[in-house]
């Protein structure tokens, strides 16, 4: 019985700490892990004034949810893994099988999981407070997500600046902090928490046939790169992550200005996971927002197989050509390691990698042909944004319509309608 009265005064105390406390603000990597702004080669850095791209995929975000975010009508979030498992036991009835399972995705399953078990605990007792406080689970999926984001924003915050460095920030070979020695990290994933994104969409097309393209309005993504040379004197990664930005659970979806659907067009094989996935890299048809007297409407572009669009201006899309990773200088970090010791000779050397006109695309002339435009129905599209692209305009075929009225059909698009140019 003595027992019982223990476990009830402490859960009654947990809960009035937590109601207590204030409401934590958005976690922001990018002011939290501040760096001063500089130029190298008429360049702009950190690069958060780019657009940052992430693969993902249609059961993630499909095609109808990115155009209700870009026209306004559906307040999304594009979610880390954590987030999601955080939002789905939100919504169970019952959650002691969830709150067991866990929300840190680790691999291989179990193995290492004492690793995380500190921050499955935090995670975990911020679910069962936001269920407590709300009577139990949620029915509400606004409701759930906004509780989401904010469990989100308190982990961070509990965490603190010194386990986020280590765990996250740290360029790339965290993990090997954390296990012991002669571990091949390989099988090993980065953390769940977070969202890994890339400048360059080529990048994020390895993860996915559908790529987001964000335009953060409040900055709080950082750029991994740029930190590191900043803070560490040596790009510590692979020559595919360069140009990576990590974001502290979630992308707000107010933020989406841009989705790309891309082709299969061959394999890779991924230690991670001891397998081939499929790569994507061509791009099929791609979504992008404009505002016009502040309404938005979403354009409809098409590709001509091409791999890479870029946005020069507002209405204008350009082809561009990718780097060749070839064309990038690489070293490998046990090279690097001969480099801790002269910080500012690798500060130099990565200088010119970072600065080097082959990393970032290069416009080709010409662009993607607009074939529609989605609006909001009461606004109706006209003619003037047609006129207003600079570029090619064709009809939409009926093949082209069919195609993308399957792509939605699922979707609540009520309030939404596709016009053709015509």
């Amino acid at each position: 019985m003595r027992k019982v009265e223990v476990f009830s005064l402490l859960g009654f105390i947990t809960i009035l700490l937590t109601l207590l406390s204030p409401p934590a603000n958005a976690y922001n990597l990018y002011a939290e892990f501040a760096v001063p702004e500089t130029q190298m080669n008429g360049r702009l850095y950190p690069q958060n004034h780019r657009l940052v791209y992430s693969g993902t995929t249609k059961k993630r975000v499909s095609l109808g949810r990115a155009v209700n975010a870009m026209l306004g009508t559906e307040d999304i979030h594009y979610n880390s893994y954590t987030y999601m498992k955080v939002l789905n036991c939100l919504m169970k009835v019952k959650d002691r099988k969830c709150l067991r399972k866990g929300f840190i995705k680790y691999l291989p399953p179990g193995r290492y999981s004492h690793l995380v078990s500190n921050r499955n605990f935090t995670v975990r007792n911020l679910v069962s407070n936001a269920r407590t406080r709300n009577g139990g689970h949620f029915t509400d999926y606004q409701k759930a997500s906004r509780a989401a984001q904010e469990i989100m924003d308190q982990y961070f915050l509990r965490l603190g600046k010194n386990t986020i460095y280590r765990n996250f920030v740290k360029f790339k070979y965290t993990i090997e902090n954390l296990l012991p020695r002669k571990v091949n990290t390989q099988n090993l994933p980065w953390p769940s928490e977070v969202i890994y994104s890339s400048v360059q969409s080529y990048i994020s097309a390895l993860y996915g046939g559908r790529v987001l393209v964000f335009n953060e309005a409040e900055r709080r993504s950082l750029d991994l790169g740029y930190w590191n040379l900043v803070n560490s004197g040596y790009w510590y990664s692979t020559k595919k992550d360069m140009g990576e930005f990590i974001t502290a659970g979630y992308l707000k979806g107010k933020d989406i200005v841009g989705y790309q659907i891309r082709n299969q067009t061959g394999s890779l094989y991924r230690p991670s996971q001891s397998r081939s996935l499929p790569v994507y890299h061509s791009i099929k048809i791609a979504f992008y927002k404009e505002v016009v007297d502040g309404v938005p409407y979403v354009l409809v572009l098409q590709s001509n197989g091409i791999d890479c669009i870029e946005k020069v201006a507002s209405f204008n899309y350009a082809y561009c050509v990718n780097p060749r990773f070839s064309s990038v200088p690489f070293y490998k970090p046990k090279k690097l390691k001969k480099y801790k010791k002269k910080p500012a000779k690798a500060r130099a050397m990565l200088k010119k990698i970072q600065a080097d006109p082959n990393f970032f695309p290069r416009i080709s002339g010409s662009g993607p042909t607009l074939i529609g435009v989605y609006s909001l129905r009461d606004a109706g599209v006209p003619n003037k944004i047609f006129a207003k692209y600079q570029g090619v305009r064709r009809a939409a075929g009926q093949r082209d319509i069919k195609w993308l009225q399957k792509e939605v059909d699922s979707e609540n698009l009520a309030d939404i309608e596709f016009f053709p140019v015509h």
